[in-house]
């Protein structure tokens, strides 16, 4: 048994391991706990922060605007002036402003920015009591001398309707050891056609102390636990700085900031700690279980090998289950559009071979349904990217009108089908060039085009686009068949209708509202739905898009060009491809050479001179992305000039087009292929050198 021993030992280093394992598994969970309630906290002080910021600036605009409020009026521009009715200037300046606006200072300065008359504390004071409060604002006394010498040269209004816009300044000053929010403006006639004098305007100064007033808000109104004025700040509190003018800190506004994280660990812990002591107790019994196991397996050291064995068969095929889960939807993609293109493909090309009616309308049905399946597998793979966290956003500039149009046309043709008008209305003030995705706002319009077109049997559609302070605004009204409102939150979960029979009667997924409402969030907006029964349905939403300059966009349509007598190497291991773009470049006086993978593509470009190359990325042996890095490298070193790639793909992701680009490819023609497209795709190449996706 000279086993024995050494199963001793590896039971022995199984129970050391398993004693760290779980004192590990403990340990990084209470750090990990503590971790997260450090960030909770610190995210609420940041918070805190930023609302306490907000309240100090907001106070200061608010005492900014009372002060103008008053001193711009007639009557205190032709009676303030030294040796004016104090009585006067009690009622209407001094409690004025204690009163209706809460202020506890209130200074007036004359043309030379000497006090005349002070209220403090609810009550007239002297002038010259005050004095520290003038040297304290003198240099926003300076400020508003500044701008009232800038406006003297502008010219005066002559509407005499024009409002006068005082001259204004705020800050943050020290008085007496106490901290003050003060607010300055000149007095000023109402209409600012009225002449004002040569000489400066008078100068009213408010003033309110932050401790008895912006304190008190902070705490009541935005719930900031204990906020006071300190000298210095400490390290456990946070705090902003009071500066004056002249940035020198006067003050810290401190308080002491929620612990939301550290409160919860609180309350979690009298439930954590019968988990973690459970953990320890399944930690120490699963200790015990595996020593008895090995003991067990002891006896024989060839059926401890076969368990072995079984256990690394059972994690190898678990890890390969899990990988097949992973790459099944990238795959997917590839191996549907494969036939696919296939199929739409001979379609287009039985198109050109001048078919019969009879036969034409059966063919039309073909290319119908196969489009239809391709729509269909673009929506649930569109979901699957939104729902993985893979949807990724292209913004570019893009015109209005032609992305609309784009999106509606053929949905206005099928209306037209039905005798119901589809209107599409642009407003003066949106026409032109945008900044925002448009491949993704023309998927939403098409979505909700579609559907509306599906449940309108007669009457109209209108799809109206306004611009709104948030960007652009979108409408689409129809006449159709509508839903009961209380259903209408139904109708936007994935693959649900209205009803059953609505999938009998008017087919569908039921994918589209979900993907639209989930593509205008991701964009910004919020997509609405108003509907009754009978009444027909109204979609609107707004996005964020920013105005762009016309100059900035280009036609991506580069029109159909001449692509006779091109040479052209195309790289496709499928022969249903190679096929399919024989019989649709052929035709078109194009002289075609195809290969099956990338290694032959790159024996081809070595032996002959093309005029364009057609690569596809997935290929066996070599594949499209390192052909073209090795063409690329062979054009550099030989000095040649760049023969224009264009990529084969289903897969046509931003990051998947950035990964093509960097590759050296010009550009990419998305499968399953057009023939309209494909021709404007070459003729581009040729003509600019460079084309995007098409």
């Amino acid at each position: 048994m000279s086993g024995m021993p050494a199963g001793r030992r590896a039971v022995r280093s199984l129970l050391i391991l398993g004693a760290i394992v779980v004192a590990i598994v403990v340990l990084g969970g209470c750090a990990l706990l503590a971790y997260a309630a450090v960030a909770v906290d610190r995210l609420q002080t940041r918070e805190e922060h930023v609302v306490v910021e907000q309240t100090l600036e907001r106070s200061l605009d608010r005492l900014d605007s009372d002060v103008a409020a008053a001193a711009v009026w007639d009557q205190a521009f032709e009676t303030i002036r030294p040796g004016v009715d104090p009585v006067w200037m009690d009622v209407e300046m001094g409690s004025y402003y204690a009163n209706n606006r809460g202020d506890d200072l209130a200074v007036v300065l004359d043309s030379g920015n000497r006090p005349f008359y002070a209220w403090a504390e609810n009550a007239r004071a002297t002038p010259e009591s005050q004095a520290g409060v003038v040297a304290a604002v003198a240099p926003l006394i300076a400020e508003v001398r500044r701008q009232e010498t800038a406006a003297t040269k502008l010219p005066r209004p002559t509407d005499p309707n024009v409002a006068t816009i005082a001259e204004t300044a705020h800050g943050v000053v020290q008085v007496d050891g106490r901290i003050y929010l003060v607010a300055l403006s000149t007095v000023a006639p109402e209409k600012a056609a009225r002449p004002r004098g040569k000489a400066p305007a008078m100068i009213v100064i408010c003033a309110q102390r932050v401790d008895r007033h912006l304190l008190p808000a902070l705490a009541d109104e935005m719930r900031i636990r204990e906020p006071r004025l300190v000298a210095a700040r400490s390290a456990e509190s946070a705090a902003i700085a009071l500066r004056d003018a002249d940035g020198k800190i006067l003050s810290w506004l401190t308080w002491s900031p929620k612990q939301p994280g550290l409160d919860a660990v609180r309350q979690a812990a009298p439930l954590v700690l019968p988990g973690v002591l459970l953990l320890v107790a399944a930690g120490v019994a699963l200790v015990l279980r595996i020593r008895r196991v090995l003991r067990e397996l002891d006896a024989s050291e060839a059926g401890e090998r076969a368990a072995l064995d079984e256990v690394v068969k059972a994690r190898d095929r678990a890890q390969s289950a899990n990988l097949a889960k992973s790459q099944f939807l990238a795959n997917m993609s590839h191996e549907i559009r494969t036939p696919l293109n296939g199929v739409l493909g001979m379609a287009q090309v039985m198109e050109q071979s001048g078919l019969g009616s009879p036969h034409r309308e059966h063919l039309k049905i073909i290319r119908d349904s196969g489009e239809t399946l391709l729509a269909i597998l673009n929506d649930v793979l569109d979901l699957s990217k939104i729902e993985s966290g893979r949807f990724e956003l292209d913004d570019h500039v893009f015109d209005l009108a032609q992305t609309v149009a784009a999106a509606c046309r053929p949905f206005a043709l099928l209306a037209g089908q039905k005798d119901v008008a589809f209107v599409t209305e642009i407003a003066p003030d949106a026409a032109g060039a945008w900044c925002g995705d448009s491949v993704r706002l023309r998927q939403v319009l098409s979505n909700l085009a579609s559907n509306a077109v599906k449940f309108t049997p007669e009457g109209r559609i209108r799809l109206s686009v306004e611009a709104c302070p948030e960007g652009l605004s979108f409408t689409l009204a129809d006449t159709g068949i509508g839903i009961a409102p209380e259903r209408i939150a139904a109708l936007f979960e994935k693959f649900v209708q209205a009803d059953s029979s609505t999938t009998r009667r008017f087919g569908g997924t039921g994918l589209g509202l979900a993907i639209s409402r989930e593509l205008v969030e991701r964009m910004g907006g919020t997509l609405r739905m108003d509907s009754a029964p009978g009444k027909g349905s109204t979609f609107s939403f707004r996005l964020p898009f920013v105005r762009a300059d016309a100059a900035d966009y280009l036609d991506p349509a580069p029109g159909e060009g001449d692509i006779r007598s091109l040479r052209i190497l195309a790289a496709e291991d499928n022969a249903t491809n190679q096929f399919i773009l024989r019989a649709l470049l052929e035709p078109a006086g194009v002289d075609l050479h195809t290969v099956a993978n990338g290694r032959e593509a790159l024996d081809a470009f070595h032996a002959d001179d093309f005029d364009l190359i057609l690569m596809d990325v997935q290929m066996p042996v070599m594949n499209g992305i390192e052909a073209t890095r090795a063409i690329r490298q062979r054009e550099n070193a030989h000095s040649l000039s760049p023969t224009p790639i264009l990529a084969l793909s289903a897969n046509v992701m931003s990051h998947q087009l950035a990964e093509y680009a960097l590759a050296g490819m010009d550009g990419v023609v998305a499968k399953p292929l057009d023939a309209g497209k494909l021709i404007e795709a070459i003729a581009a190449a040729m003509e600019r050198g460079t084309v995007g996706t098409a």
